[in-house]
């Protein structure tokens, strides 16, 4: 089936917290006041009303929508909103203000049962990813992320929630770092290196500073970058000080960071990204229980994805190499290749459209 939507008329005194315009909103003198598309934040609404604004056009899913594409554009709304609100907190820090933690909460109990229910999580945040807005969608992917390997691993939904909580607030620190050093588009100097290694204190500093944030939350946030051989930043703590919620990140944080296109270096499909997991585990820098568990889920969900190899060719993942990640079975046309033994044909990238 295919998605159909159409547009609801809303009392705006009965608007769902978050909810998205799906129209663009003009004032009596025909200036535009809001786009269509916007996220109707607490303080838009009462802007609206202010205004003198008492109803207005949203977006909803009609029923004929297959329950898998529910599900995806329950997950995509929960995405916008998460990135929204990872916006609305670094721009609060950035001026000083104070951060509202209910906000936080609101982001991950609306994440939370979307990433539990979606079975592919990482194809579907790669279709909500975009170039310029990559800080709040690394944040939220993280979280997200690391909520779904809470799931796999069977820690309880309290548990999960304060690592999704972590896991959006992970970065938060690298506000207080200057702008040279944190959009520089090449390999950081000494210098660079040594400052950008102080935001995981920094954002530890920030959530101190906030109410109702526990510290085990406060905790992942320090350790995100700890690794388990003593060869982490900030405190080079090794493995009998580094908590669970700060190694599940660890592996959430890599992950994301590897698959997603930045200035200096292309995205790598799941199967490097499954290796390099691997290798770093098998180097003792990250938790080898959680990667395995990680990486089985990401190849158990590869079969059916379409990938581009280094010829040119379409192919379709048939069946996961777990001992040699990026060496699928891989189908072109009625033709069969083992890339475990086809050495001279390697998969390029990913196709997500």
């Amino acid at each position: 089936m295919t998605m159909s939507v159409t547009r609801i008329r809303k009392n705006i005194q009965d608007l769902s917290l978050w909810a998205v315009l799906a129209q663009d909103l003009y004032t009596l003198q025909g200036q535009l006041l809001l786009a269509k598309g916007t996220v109707l934040k607490p303080y838009l609404v009462d802007k609206l009303m202010a205004s003198g604004i008492t109803e207005v056009y949203l977006e909803e899913s009609r029923e004929q929508e297959s329950p898998a594409e529910r599900q995806k554009s329950k997950l995509e709304g929960a995405f916008r909103v998460g990135q929204v609100i990872v916006s609305d907190v670094i721009e609060q820090v950035r001026d000083g203000r104070p951060i509202n933690s209910d906000d936080l909460k609101e982001a991950v109990e609306i994440l939370y049962p979307e990433v539990i229910a979606s079975t592919n999580i990482f194809t579907q945040l790669l279709k909500l990813r975009s170039k310029d807005a990559y800080t709040a969608q690394h944040s939220i992917a993280v979280g997200a992320i690391g909520v779904k390997i809470c799931q796999l691993m069977g820690l309880a939904e309290d548990k999960a929630k304060m690592v999704g909580m972590a896991g959006v607030m992970h970065d938060i620190g690298k506000v207080r770092l200057p702008d040279a050093v944190l959009n520089k588009p090449y390999d950081l100097n000494s210098q660079e290196w040594e400052q950008m290694k102080k935001h995981p204190q920094y954002g530890y500093e920030i959530l101190k500073t906030m109410k109702d944030i526990a510290p085990e939350i406060q905790l992942a946030v320090l350790q995100h970058h700890e690794r388990l051989d003593g060869s982490g930043y900030p405190l080079g703590f090794t493995a009998e000080k580094i908590h669970l919620f700060s190694r599940i990140l660890a592996v959430s944080d890599s992950f994301d960071a590897m698959t997603t296109e930045r200035v200096y270096h292309p995205p790598r499909s799941i199967f490097e990204a499954s290796k390099e997991l691997m290798a770093q585990a098998y180097r003792n820098q990250l938790d080898i229980k959680i990667v395995i568990r990680f990486v089985d889920y990401l190849l158990d969900m590869s079969p059916g994805q379409k990938v581009l190899l280094n010829t040119g060719e379409i192919a379709e993942v048939i069946l996961p190499n777990k001992a040699e990640p990026t060496r699928p079975l891989v189908q072109v046309g009625e033709v069969f290749f083992n890339l475990e033994h086809t050495r001279d044909l390697w998969i390029d990238s990913l196709i997500t459209s």
